[in-house]
């Protein structure tokens, strides 16, 4: 509902709670679903913890519910994750290491029931990881805020959400607009305008790759017979390859160098 999932975005949300999507599931998520209770009995047995069943809690509002994977014995709640291997670069080893998606997420769990803290159990491979999430009120005032005005502005409403460049929006139009019923007709000011608008931003995006094109073509003159050169958060790999070619990869560093 906020934006900051992204594997499914506000629109799609607002589909399934219209009625006119479901969202069926993945690898991931079957994975996540699968390995859930292993992940849970080993944060148990690591952290000297009995865990009680998941159950659905209703929040402090009606329509604020939260459904934790456990419940910590004498207090507490435990979530586990399922990290893959591209995700894992998100998550430190440090204390505070909870990706924000999951930290809104266990900070509505524990807003919703009350509970004092929350171990967030992490399976990374062979590796666990635990992390300790404690209240952060003035996080979840805005989290709270942001679900207030999503739920009672569209979903109570049946009002679809403002339209953005998201994979969601699209979706969300075909299901609202399935197919055609009428021929043509004449365009309207609005829409003359959000043409031009196009026109111009396809012209800029040419323009754009043509420059991205040049600018990586002088980065193959510049590093000569090189196989790699590394920057200030950034490398350049142009390493030949056993078939003859020799391609060229240019890669932004996750977090700095």
């Amino acid at each position: 509902m906020l934006g900051l999932n992204e594997w499914q975005s506000p629109h799609q949300v607002w589909l399934s709670k219209m009625g006119l999507a479901t969202f069926k599931g993945n690898d991931a998520t079957e994975a996540g679903n699968d390995f859930e209770a292993t992940i849970l009995a080993r944060c148990a047995k690591h952290n000297g913890l009995v865990l009680l069943p998941s159950r659905k809690v209703v929040g402090p509002e009606s329509w604020l519910t939260a459904t934790p994977d456990a419940f910590i014995a004498g207090g507490g709640l435990a979530e586990a994750k399922m990290v893959g291997f591209q995700q894992m670069w998100q998550w430190s080893r440090g204390g505070g290491g909870v990706p924000y998606t999951y930290l809104c997420q266990v900070q509505m769990q524990l807003f919703c029931t009350g509970e004092p803290y929350c171990i967030v159990a992490a399976q990374m491979g062979t590796e666990h990881h635990y992390y300790r999430v404690e209240p952060d009120t003035e996080l979840q005032a805005l989290i709270v805020d942001g679900l207030r005005h999503f739920w009672f502005s569209y979903v109570v409403h049946q009002v679809p959400p403002p339209i953005d460049g998201s994979d969601g929006a699209k979706e969300m139009l075909q299901k609202l607009y399935p197919r055609s019923a009428r021929a043509m007709r004449t365009a309207t000011d609005t829409e003359e305008a959000l043409a031009a608008r196009i026109t111009s931003a396809e012209v800029e995006l040419k323009k754009q790759a043509e420059d991205v094109s040049c600018l990586k073509n002088l980065m193959r003159q510049s590093v000569t017979d090189w196989e790699s050169i590394r920057g200030d958060g950034w490398k350049v790999r142009y390493k030949s390859s056993s078939n003859g070619q020799r391609p060229f990869y240019f890669e932004q560093s996750k977090g700095g160098k």
